[in-house]
């Protein structure tokens, strides 16, 4: 997909630009949490490792990348695609944004104290900012200086996923983590395709985001249709990705042929 320079734009976007910001921000990400000694298991038990273990740390993070943004003056091709997808793959934004009411529903609001769900929602919020902010907005306006939009998605989602390794730092086992570098991976594979289908970022904030804070507060550990919905919406989601992708819709816009090459 070609990407239209912008005479706002004070940097020209480049692939390199992206990866050596994504990369400060990883090293930031970890190196900002350790000084608080929470390990990553307990980050979200109690206000306080809340707020020191995401809130305040992801919270600059967030912020640095927006200036980041603003600096380079990227906002546009970071905030907006110049032409989304065909119609159909709004399907993916569909089925997450079902998945999330869902979760939603299964949270046990009455598990936690109050004071604990608010910073839960603040950090979740920031989490969400700082990581679509910079895997499907800087990543892919910098990817698209250099490459096609197939290598576009598959850098970008193999980035988001990589970045999530940095928690066998913060204490995580190495199964797990390595398990979640791997969904990371098709996670981050969706939220593309939901940018491209809705044509703007604050979707997929906003899903990852309330997907999320969900994670965070817990479910009330029901079983049934529920779960079994909840759980089958973001499989759905990423079939329908992978449709899209087979057949190159995700990577043209609605009515045009364009290249799709890596």
């Amino acid at each position: 997909m070609s990407q239209r320079i912008d005479r706002s734009m004070r940097v020209t976007p480049r692939p390199l630009i992206g990866i050596v910001i994504w990369a400060a921000y990883a090293i930031y990400a970890v190196v900002s949490v350790l000084p608080s000694g929470i390990d990553f298991d307990e980050v979200a038990d109690t206000p306080s490792n809340v707020i020191k273990g995401i809130v305040i740390p992801l919270g600059l993070g967030a912020a640095a990348l927006l200036a980041g943004v603003y600096f380079m003056g990227w906002w546009r091709p970071v905030l907006h695609e110049e032409h989304r997808s065909p119609r159909w793959t709004l399907l993916i934004a569909a089925f997450t944004g079902l998945a999330v009411v869902v979760g939603l529903m299964r949270t046990d609001w009455g598990g936690k104290e109050g004071s604990l769900i608010l910073w839960l929602a603040v950090g979740t919020l920031f989490i969400a900012v700082a990581e679509e902010t910079l895997c499907r907005g800087i990543l892919v306006t910098a990817l698209r200086g250099g490459v096609g939009e197939v290598g576009v998605w598959f850098w970008s989602a193999l980035l988001y996923g990589l970045m999530h390794a940095a928690n066998i730092v913060l204490g995580e086992d190495v199964g797990p983590t390595l398990a979640q570098v791997a969904l990371s991976f098709f996670a981050g594979s969706v939220m593309y395709g939901v940018r491209r289908s809705t044509g703007t970022l604050l979707e997929p904030i906003v899903i990852h985001w309330l997907w999320d804070f969900a994670r965070y507060v817990g479910d009330k550990g029901d079983g049934g249709a529920l779960m079994f919905v909840h759980g089958a919406l973001p499989i759905l989601a990423l079939v329908v990705f992978a449709v899209a992708a087979i057949n190159g819709s995700i990577f043209r816009s609605a009515g045009a042929q364009e290249s799709t090459t890596a």
